[in-house]
């Protein structure tokens, strides 16, 4: 067990041995008092930090604080009555009973205040304090009891101390690597199958009303006037448009899975190669490449190595949690712009969509697997129709 782990142990102890002795009735107060205070804080005040704060850490920080003095302060204003309350109590079988329940009790609104920070802390730029917490036993075992309908309820505390612009791919506070692999090899840049498969991956942007921003990404070509893209790449944009080369053309948005993050667009060119879905699943330490415009700017080829194909719970492109996909990790780094850019094998086939980076570990990216992109290329092959994009996704 880590240090983490004997620290939150040795409290529970002594929130335990507190709620003991002030009883289940003086403890549920306090317990509203303690919980309401730290809730309060974690979901009134994160606009107000951002809006003062624009460092992902100095946010955490003094939400972290927040949230632990509101608590406290609760905490203490309610356990004023509580304490009259349990001074009524004098059977002693009673009295035992109470005890017992409010130790349990305590136990319960540590437990939560401790989700809330933990959720926190796991959001800062890796550091030793980020990886002690996403690594200890007692806050992943607490993190994967939280149901998905309370992981919503924070949302705006996630978005407040995250940092980057990419969607979550996990919704839990530890996130999944997959195993450690040798560098990616730097000739993978210009070998011919990879080399050809930048040919038919394209830049996407288009202006939004709501967010009043341009968003730009990267997509390709998967058939005959069909290019694939990620959701949140086109989530809200009126126009989207295609680049290539010295080639733009208008899109249509024709499928649009908010949830799976996945979008499709119909474009009037017949000239593009088409690239195709490999159908074989790639292994651990396989060589492969990932394709885009970070940053909206040149056509870049990243050198990538797979790390391991998983069955990710993640968020949905506005952070709502419990979207269930394949997804393939890969050791490369990610950045805003190569979302929706293939991640292609050495045979130039698409093995997935690349979609997120990692948080703890940003030599990791994460690709959305190609048997996931089925029904979006049947519907972006068979369909003219548009579709609506909801709202923009545009991070701080």
């Amino acid at each position: 067990m880590s240090v983490v782990d004997w620290v939150l142990l040795g409290a529970v102890i002594i929130f335990a041995w507190a709620g003991w002795r002030q009883g289940f009735v003086a403890g549920l107060l306090s317990f509203a008092g303690f919980l309401g205070g730290g809730i309060a804080a974690a979901l009134l005040l994160p606009d107000v930090i951002a809006s003062y704060f624009s460092e992902g850490i100095v946010r955490a920080l003094i939400l972290i604080g927040a949230v632990l003095i509101c608590a406290l302060i609760g905490q203490s204003l309610t356990s004023i009555l509580g304490r009259m309350l349990r001074a009524a109590i004098t059977w002693t079988p009673v009295k035992y009973i109470d005890n017992a329940a409010g130790a349990a009790l305590n136990v319960l609104a540590l437990a939560v205040i401790v989700w809330i920070i933990a959720t926190a802390i796991a959001m800062l730029p890796v550091s030793q304090t980020t990886t002690m917490v996403q690594q200890s036993k007692v806050v992943t075992t607490l993190d994967a009891i939280v149901p998905n309908q309370v992981r919503d309820v924070f949302i705006q505390l996630r978005d407040v101390v995250g940092e980057g612009s990419l969607p979550r791919v996990f919704s839990s506070i530890s996130e999944v690597v997959g195993p450690e692999v040798k560098a990616p090899s730097e000739q993978l840049t210009t070998a011919g199958a990879i080399a050809r498969a930048s040919n038919s991956v394209v830049c996407i942007s288009g202006s939004t009303d709501t967010c009043k921003t341009t968003l730009t990404g990267s997509g390709f070509f998967i058939s005959e006037g069909v290019v694939l893209t990620n959701a949140h790449v086109v989530a809200g944009v009126v126009d989207p448009e295609v680049e290539l080369g010295s080639e733009r053309w208008p899109a249509t948005v024709v499928f649009f899975d908010p949830r799976l993050d996945i979008a499709a667009l119909q474009v009037d060119s017949s000239f593009v190669p088409s690239l195709s879905l490999q159908t074989i699943p790639p292994i651990s330490g396989d060589d492969a490449a990932a394709i885009g415009y970070p940053g909206g700017t040149d056509l870049t080829v990243i050198p990538v190595r797979i790390r391991a194909l998983i069955d990710a719970r993640g968020d949905d492109i506005y952070g709502k949690s419990g979207v269930e996909r394949k997804v393939i990790s890969f050791r490369g780094t990610v950045i805003p712009g190569d979302s929706g850019g293939p991640l292609v094998s050495t045979k130039g086939e698409v093995l997935g969509m690349v979609f997120g980076s990692g948080i703890s570990n940003k030599s990791t990216g994460y690709a959305i697997a190609a048997s996931e992109l089925n029904t979006a290329v049947a519907t972006g092959i068979a369909s003219q129709t548009p579709v609506s994009t909801g709202t923009c996704v545009v991070r701080d």
